[in-house]
């Protein structure tokens, strides 16, 4: 997450639609707290759920951000399922991701995985005010686990991770998320970060913001 772009972005709601700070902030796909420190910069008093599953990322995620308060983390993944499953374990790499048929299994540890609505009941939470989804090409897996409250519009912001190129078959691409999201009732309100492919002037990959209507529809312009 670029700190300059996201800032500004919700400098300017804030200004214009006198939009207020999230009190819930979930970070799904932590790494080691880099998407932690720009919440707390521009949302200081905010309560951030973070899960990262890989056992030595989530040490230095634990480490980078003992700092701060109202801060729950959380060393499981996020999916459509409650179970487990099998991850690269490269430490610290923003990379890993979740795989169904590795190739070589000395790389992989055997992660728990939830569903964001269960996690939600478990806690009394009824509202998500920022969803940061960063899972290597499983953010619509996750997104699937939360649709009790997408259904509901229940999550003010959603932000994920895409593909925008047809060479990149590692994200989820534009389309899918649109399709997705439109459905339960949420808008795409930017798309910033782009990254281009290595050798090709084309773009790779982007973060995508969406806002549910039940939030726009409560805006002052």
């Amino acid at each position: 997450m670029s700190n300059n772009d996201f800032v500004t972005l919700f400098s300017r709601l804030s200004k214009k639609y006198q939009f207020s700070a999230p009190v819930v902030v979930f970070d799904v796909g932590a790494n080691i707290g880099q998407s932690i420190h720009t919440f707390k910069l521009i949302w200081p008093d905010c309560n951030v759920y973070a899960f990262e599953p890989v056992s030595s990322t989530f040490n230095s995620l634990s480490e980078n951000v003992k700092k701060y308060n109202n801060l729950e983390l959380h060393n499981f993944a996020l999916s459509n399922i409650q179970g487990v499953a099998l991850m690269t374990n490269k430490p610290n790499s923003t990379m890993n991701q979740i795989v169904s048929n590795p190739k070589d299994k000395s790389n992989v540890d055997e992660i728990k995985v939830a569903r964001g609505d269960d996690f939600c009941r478990s806690k009394s939470i009824t509202n998500i005010g920022y969803l940061k989804v960063d899972a290597e090409g499983h953010d619509l897996l996750v997104l699937q686990g939360f649709s009790d409250m997408l259904s509901r519009q229940d999550i003010d912001f959603v932000q994920v991770e895409a593909g925008m190129s047809w060479r990149n078959q590692r994200h989820v691409s534009l389309e899918k998320y649109k399709g997705f999201l439109e459905v339960f009732g949420y808008r795409l309100l930017a798309i910033y970060e782009q990254t281009t492919e290595a050798r090709l002037p084309l773009l790779r990959r982007s973060n995508l913001i969406f806002i549910s209507d039940k939030l726009i529809n409560t805006y002052t312009i």
